[in-house]
């Protein structure tokens, strides 16, 4: 098929040659023990984000693009969850039904041990120094501390969003309590503390709103500190 065409006047138009894609290829589930499926859950999630892309610029149907969860798992695996969990024949099973399976697999922490999470955290969570970019170190932190939740099994305790559950604000409280208390430098976390207590009460059980604080305040400290180093600069 010729890659031109001839408008009226009988010039040549060239076509626009189509997109070309890099193969994304479904992540496939090798175990049921909690870290693969941790590990699964985000691999798939980064495989859907780019087929939902390409099919947003190639017009195709996303479902007639996506692998199916039901085929990225090993057919062993597969015939036990049939047989023992669903109990219903293969065909009868659902993407969303075996998807909905390893969350609640996920969501369980590890053996029902329930760690002690502000000694995890403690250890785990830290505010990157090196990095002068203030809101870049503020974006780190944050997107640091989701990750940890997500690939460690505390995503029924600590996950974000579920408003409509009924232990939304104890999760909401347990996140902006782990968020302050990792903060660094010392001195910013005291702020912090100070304002979500006198000021910014609301900052104790909304993340969005600790979010912007922690945003601000270090800007505003990095400001009174150029200003400092400006005024005693001869």
């Amino acid at each position: 098929m010729p890659s031109f065409r001839v408008d009226a006047d009988g010039d040549v138009e060239m076509a626009a040659p189509p997109p070309v894609f890099e193969v994304s290829k479904a992540p496939e589930l090798k175990s049921w023990d909690q870290e693969s499926l941790v590990e699964w859950l985000r691999k798939r999630r980064r495989y859907r984000e780019e087929i939902v892309e390409r099919c947003r610029i190639s017009q195709e149907p996303v479902d007639a693009v996506l692998h199916s969860v039901r085929a990225s798992l090993p057919p062993k695996l597969l015939n036990y969850l049939t047989h023992y969990v669903f109990r219903q024949p293969r065909d009868a099973i659902t993407d969303q039904e075996i998807l909905d399976k390893i969350q609640e697999r996920v969501s369980e922490v590890m053996n029902g041990h329930i760690p002690d999470m502000y000694d995890f955290f403690k250890t785990h969570l830290k505010m990157d120094m090196d990095e002068q970019d203030v809101e870049a170190r503020v974006v780190k932190y944050f997107g640091d501390f989701d990750q940890l939740i997500e690939e460690h099994g505390f995503t029924s305790m600590l996950a974000a969003g579920g408003q409509d559950r009924s232990d939304y604000r104890d999760r909401m409280k347990n996140r902006c309590k782990l968020i302050v208390e990792n903060l660094a430098p010392e001195v910013l976390k005291t702020e912090i503390k100070r304002l979500v207590s006198l000021r910014h009460r609301e900052a104790k059980t909304d993340d969005i709103a600790l979010h912007q604080l922690v945003l601000a305040r270090p800007k505003v400290q990095q400001r009174y500190h150029m200003l400092t180093l400006y005024d005693k600069s001869p």
